[in-house]
């Protein structure tokens, strides 16, 4: 059978999301990190943390109990000298000579799976490796910790704010709150105070305006609520109508949602997903129109996001808004033939009939 696998490049809490999806599909397997002479894995059954390793000295038994003061630095040197006449894991060690009790080593060994799993999240490049596989737990000693409630942990209490803006690079993305969520983490009174104030019609940055929390606290806020599953892009906000490149992306926003709208009439939230397929299909051919162009739950596409695309061209006008009108023409006829392909041709009639009554 062929071996799943995730694998891709590290950013500042980059693996947050990786392991949101893990948490998700209570997975099982491996990650394993690499940043320069840097080694550790972490062990995950069906969505939680079972066991760490790590390759670096601070991470050991002996160290993080030698560091908290639990035992002495003769205690340590006696089982470093047994480890290494007898084979021993550092923790036995320090049991057979008395240092800690089989009690202290539990709790030691926990702690340890714990420090690894926290200071793997943060790595702000490297590389990453998700193997799925069945975890058989041979280690004596294990940890049952949710990966969500790690996930959480840290980003309630992660001290650099200002990487939650970086979360979000459109702040005209309209959020909504994602009906029947499975998220069983309780939160708090402040993550609620946001979680209330997404009403379908008030993008990213407005809502950090009026909020009360502040702009950077309430953006963290957001990328926990997108962690846990409950929200999801409905729609955007669209570029401002003194632009001169709002007319076009109006009035293409205007007939993708006229698609969408079509599509889930008669096939749900399979049509919305259909779009996107055609949109993730279309990206690589206009990669300079497209690029982190995100599509909402209506079907537009954020006009921030394309405008900027579109300036970092500095092409003039005429030839911008000729570049603009061929990308986004490309995706629309996808659209269409997909409507075609998944309902057949009476449909695409329809479909086009309506789209040229309202343009």
């Amino acid at each position: 059978m062929k071996t799943q696998m995730l694998r891709g490049k590290l950013e500042a809490l980059g693996l947050i999301e990786v392991l949101s999806y893990i948490s998700r599909v209570k997975e099982s397997g491996i990650l394993s990190v690499r940043r320069d002479d840097v080694e550790k894995a972490i062990v995950i059954h069906e969505g939680n943390i079972v066991f760490a390793r790590s390759n670096q000295t601070n991470d050991r038994m002996g160290d993080l109990l030698l560091n908290q003061g639990v035992i002495t630095q003769e205690q340590y040197d006696m089982a470093t000298q047994l480890l290494k006449e007898k084979g021993y894991r550092h923790g036995r060690s320090l049991v057979e000579i008395g240092a800690i009790t089989p009690k202290q080593l539990w709790r030691a060994v926990q702690d340890q799976i714990k420090q690894i799993a926290y200071s793997v999240i943060p790595l702000p490049d490297g590389s990453f490796e998700f193997v799925k596989q069945e975890i058989r737990q041979k280690e004596q000693i294990t940890l049952e910790l949710p990966v969500m409630t790690l996930l959480v942990d840290i980003i309630r209490h992660y001290d650099e704010r200002a990487i939650f803006r970086s979360k979000f690079p459109d702040m005209n993305i309209v959020l909504g709150i994602v009906a029947n969520s499975q998220a069983q983490i309780e939160l708090e009174p402040y993550e609620e105070y946001v979680l209330d104030r997404l009403d379908g019609d008030t993008s990213i940055g407005e809502l950090c305006e009026v909020s009360d929390l502040g702009t950077e606290e309430t953006l963290r806020v957001m990328f926990l609520l997108k962690v846990l599953g409950l929200t999801e892009p409905l729609s955007f906000k669209e570029a401002s109508s003194s632009h001169p490149l709002a007319p076009v992306m109006t009035k293409y926003n205007k007939m993708y949602r006229q698609i969408n709208s079509y599509l889930t009439e008669h096939m749900g939230s399979v049509g919305t997903s259909l779009m996107r397929k055609y949109l993730d299909e279309t990206r690589p051919l206009h990669q300079a129109t497209l690029a982190n162009v995100k599509m909402g739950k209506d079907g537009s596409l954020g006009s921030a996001q394309v405008v900027a695309n579109m300036e970092a061209l500095s092409l003039e006008l005429e030839h911008t808004q000729m570049a603009l009108e061929e990308s986004l023409s490309e995706f629309l006829y996808a659209c269409i033939l997909g409507v075609k392909k998944a309902l057949g041709t009476e449909h695409e009639t329809v479909l086009l009939e309506r789209l040229e009554a309202n343009v």
